[in-house]
């Protein structure tokens, strides 16, 4: 759940397109091709409303492996890190540029 609520940038809890190529690309640890995040995106899209929510994201997710898992938090925990210069637990706009 914590890896869609940090890709969910919008604040309408539902992951776009973008945010999801975003998330993907964490998810891999490596820039995933155009085909592939189409793809994907179209399978995880359940009901085809071209956004995904969090429950879709769960039905994807949980079939992993907990080593899989583990490593994605990992990743995604080093990254927001990167962002948050004062360490306080939120990344804030002028942290961003």
């Amino acid at each position: 759940m914590s890896s869609f609520l940090a890709s969910e940038t919008s604040g309408d809890m539902e992951i776009s397109y973008n945010e999801f190529k975003t998330l993907l690309w964490l998810f891999t640890e490596a820039e995933p091709t155009p085909d592939r995040v189409k793809n994907e995106f179209k399978t995880i899209d359940i009901n085809k409303d071209n956004s995904i929510q969090l429950k879709e994201w769960m039905v994807y997710i949980l079939p992993l492996s907990k080593e899989q898992f583990t490593n994605f938090d990992f990743s995604l925990r080093k990254l927001f890190d990167m962002f948050d210069a004062d360490e306080n637990g939120e990344i804030e706009k002028d942290e961003l540029i």
